[in-house]
Order: structure tokens, then C-alpha cells, then sequence
């Protein structure tokens, strides 16, 4: 770290959900993005980012994800 005392580490996940598997790259979920806060070589402060929708089914909220009939637990793209 240099210059700053916050930094981001993004990353990706993997797994299975009653609602089905999940695999960052092939189906919506999986990345994140962590941002940490340092003080004094401790975290201070930590914030957590990734989509908790793992199966890609909330097209209540985010409707986007099914136009046109799409497969919502397919990725965008």
C-alpha cells in the first residue's frame, strides 16, 4: 500500500444453492469486491460487495435479467 490507507481486492466464487450452482464467468453471480480500510497495519474497516441473488432470480427487482424470456441464471452478455 502506497499513498493511500484504503485498497480493494475483487475476486471470484464458486458454489451450489438450493436454488443451483453458481460459477463466476459462466452463470450472473460469483464476483465480489472487498475495500479495506488500514490503520496503523490493521484493518480498520472492511465493506463487502458481491451480488447475494446467487441463481440469478430476482427479476422482481432487476428485471433486466429476464427481458425478452432470457434464462435469468444465464450471465448478461
Amino acid at each position: 500500500m502506497t499513498g493511500s490507507d484504503l485498497f480493494a481486492c475483487e475476486g471470484t466464487s464458486s458454489g451450489e444453492h438450493v436454488d443451483g450452482e453458481w460459477r463466476a464467468g459462466v452463470t450472473h453471480a460469483g464476483r465480489w469486491c472487498d475495500v479495506f480500510e488500514v490503520r496503523d497495519f490493521k484493518i480498520q474497516r472492511c465493506f463487502i460487495y458481491l451480488d447475494p441473488d446467487y441463481a440469478g432470480l430476482d427479476t422482481d427487482r432487476y428485471p433486466w435479467l429476464s427481458v425478452g424470456g432470457r434464462d435469468a441464471s444465464r450471465p448478461l452478455g
